[in-house]
């Protein structure tokens, strides 16, 4: 049953995809035990009380104010509220299936060698229609991700890192999801880089396999006309400062403790050295960073940094780009 499950919403002064995540949850009779994690503005949070107090014969929330507002320490202090056995991390624009979380709660039950178990999940670009006061539906996509069965967890990391298909809002056991951003928060890796969600993914698929059910799990809103538009001299220079900060002393310790940290988790799973351990953990990082850094960087470094361009176009292997990566090449 779903009730076995909590959602952890994390949300800030974002009323009205709140009103909306809630009342779709109410309208297909959501079972499982809801914690709203509200970091908004006071004013916005008197909103969304209302909003809350206006289900509470529907659903079943808590409404919490975190400690330190920032994500991932209040996704952790919601983390620390759960009284289930298993956990779903939330944001307030994503909308879940009440039959496929009790069937995903089900096949953890009887699957205990799984960490996780997700289903389809599709993204819908949408644009909001001040006319109508409503949201219009432009476009979608296809986002889940694959079934991770391999029985060694490096097998399951390193197929991870050829295809970074997040597993993120998967039904997870709530002792692995509070020990990932227990890590996180702890240890001082809060930076805008993508690593907490990494370190997240990753000690999930080392603690078990990940299940995809054939349903209709999850989908998610992206509002398309409220992202803020840039020109091509804007982006130029966001991916020279993209790089400024791959180069930062402040992201290489957090790499470092990203590293250090999945590594030893996995040395406890598997019997492998910590040397490999870091290997096949960073092999994700590199998966994650590299194709980014050459996609975003291409283009405009051939006309801010000629001879950097150069090094990269002309890079032929996946170790070269690594390479490139950890010289922290700039003209």
């Amino acid at each position: 049953m779903s009730k076995n499950i909590t959602i952890i919403i994390n949300t800030m002064n974002k009323p009205r995809m709140l009103y909306a995540m809630l009342n779709y949850h109410a309208k297909v009779k959501i079972q499982c035990p809801i914690i709203v994690v509200d970091a908004s503005d006071f004013d916005i949070f008197e909103i969304n009380s209302s909003t809350i107090a206006s289900l509470k014969n529907s659903l079943t929330v808590e409404h919490v104010v975190p400690k330190d507002r920032t994500t991932f320490a209040s996704i952790s202090f919601g983390a620390n509220l759960v009284a289930t056995k298993y956990v779903i991390l939330s944001g307030d624009d994503d909308f879940f299936a009440n039959e496929a979380l009790n069937e995903a709660a089900n096949f953890l039950d009887e699957n205990l060698d799984f960490a996780g178990c997700t289903g389809l999940t599709f993204k819908l670009d949408c644009e909001w229609e001040v006319s109508k006061n409503d949201w219009k539906i432009v476009s979608g996509g296809d986002n889940t991700p694959d079934s991770f069965l391999e029985e060694k967890p490096s097998g399951r990391i390193a197929r991870y890192s050829q295809k970074i298909a997040v597993p993120t809002y998967a039904v997870q056991r709530l002792e692995t999801f509070r020990n990932s951003f227990s890590a996180i928060v702890s240890t001082g890796i809060l930076i805008d880089n993508s690593l907490p969600e990494l370190l997240y993914n990753v000690n999930m698929l080392i603690e078990g396999k990940l299940k995809v059910l054939p349903r209709l799990y999850h989908f998610w809103f992206s509002a398309i006309n409220k992202r803020p538009k840039g020109s091509s001299l804007h982006t130029g220079l966001n991916s020279l400062h993209w790089i400024d900060k791959l180069k930062s002393e402040r992201f290489i310790d957090c790499l470092n403790i990203y590293l250090e940290h999945t590594a030893v988790n996995l040395v406890r799973r598997e019997a492998i050295a910590i040397e490999d351990a870091r290997d096949v953990v960073l092999s994700v990082w590199a998966g994650y960073y590299a194709p980014m850094m050459l996609r975003r960087t291409r283009e405009t470094l051939q006309r801010f940094n000629p001879t950097v361009f150069r090094i990269i176009n002309n890079a032929q292997s996946f170790k070269t780009n690594l390479a490139f990566i950890f010289q922290h090449l700039s003209a």
